[in-house]
């Protein structure tokens, strides 16, 4: 399944068929440098489209792990939180 940024909101992304869209195009020299910073780390050019692909996927997870957390979560994090400190608590 792919998934297709939709902007800020609650979820963030929608599941589309075969296609991946990325709210914001990325410039040719920021394509270019991470074709650099790719191979530099990897050993591996990689070809624009490739390259200007996995930029883009890269970027939105960025984008997704980067946005705060939706409100209607905070209260099951809260106790999940809960959990785990008595959890350690009791094992100590």
């Amino acid at each position: 399944m792919t998934f297709r940024f939709m902007g800020a909101g609650i979820c963030p992304f929608t599941p589309v068929s075969g296609q991946m869209f990325v709210s914001t195009m990325l410039s040719t020299d920021a394509i270019k440098k991470f074709q650099m910073i790719y191979a530099k780390e990897f050993g591996e050019d990689l070809d624009f489209e490739t390259a200007s692909e996995m930029a883009s996927r890269l970027l939105n997870l960025a984008k997704v792990i980067c946005a705060p957390m939706p409100k209607h979560f905070e209260s099951r994090y809260r106790e999940l939180l809960k959990e785990q400190t008595k959890k350690t608590t009791t094992k100590g």
